[in-house]
């Protein structure tokens, strides 16, 4: 029974965030845009130096620039993100490949309602987990919590490390269990045509010139 009871609720989470956004054309652009400005607040942070310790080393990261606990479903919560890959090669970063993300405490574990959250992905497996349509955070790897400015020695086998800032201080947040689902309908919007994605951070076949704030940023990271 409680597992159906937590199975709706996600349902539920989801269903409103792909209505309000479905309903947006722009919305998708918009989110890279956020993610940048959030990207951005936790790099210009003087606290953030683990974080920008990990993120020199990451092979992925998803940028959720807001994680909502939904009223209506007691503890639940979710967001829409970005993820953009790092080409093991080169160094440089993928365009963005849009994600729904539905769990569990979210709010109650930070602090308050509303939280800007980044996911540092260290290892192929970690990676891997995000190519599926969909998926469960934790469910066959490790997830680990970043707090940032101390823990440094802890988790350091942890295939993802999660950050989240709430009202400009930095907090840990779990989002193990966490249902990911692709956002087709924003990848769709955003590349003019159906693709998945490993074709965007993987493969590279679609690109769009709306992302070149958010490519410029990764990049400069050394």
């Amino acid at each position: 029974m409680q597992a159906s009871v937590k199975a709706l609720s996600i349902a539920a989470v989801m269903c409103v965030f792909s209505t309000v956004s479905v309903a947006d054309s722009n919305a998708p652009a918009k989110l890279v845009e956020s993610s940048v400005s959030t990207l951005q607040s936790f790099l210009q942070d003087e606290s953030a130096d683990w974080f920008r310790g990990h993120l020199r080393n990451a092979m992925a990261i998803m940028i959720i620039p807001s994680m909502i606990k939904a009223g209506f479903v007691l503890g639940a919560g979710g967001g829409d993100g970005v993820l953009v890959a790092r080409d093991p090669k080169t160094g440089t970063w993928s365009q963005p490949g849009f994600y729904q993300i539905g769990g569990f405490s979210v709010g109650a574990q930070i602090g308050g309602k509303k939280s800007r959250v980044i996911l540092i992905v260290r290892t192929e497996r970690g990676l891997e987990s995000f190519l599926q349509t969909t998926g469960k955070l934790g469910a066959g790897g490790a997830i680990a919590v970043g707090s940032v400015g101390s823990g440094a020695a802890m988790n350091t086998a942890a295939d993802i490390l999660t950050f989240s800032r709430s009202k400009g201080a930095f907090a840990g947040v779990s989002l193990e269990g966490s249902t990911v689902g692709v956002h087709n309908e924003f990848n769709h919007a955003y590349y003019g045509k159906t693709v998945s994605p490993r074709d965007i951070l993987i493969n590279r076949t679609v690109t769009n010139v709306a992302s070149d704030r958010l490519t410029t940023v990764l990049n400069a990271i050394r």
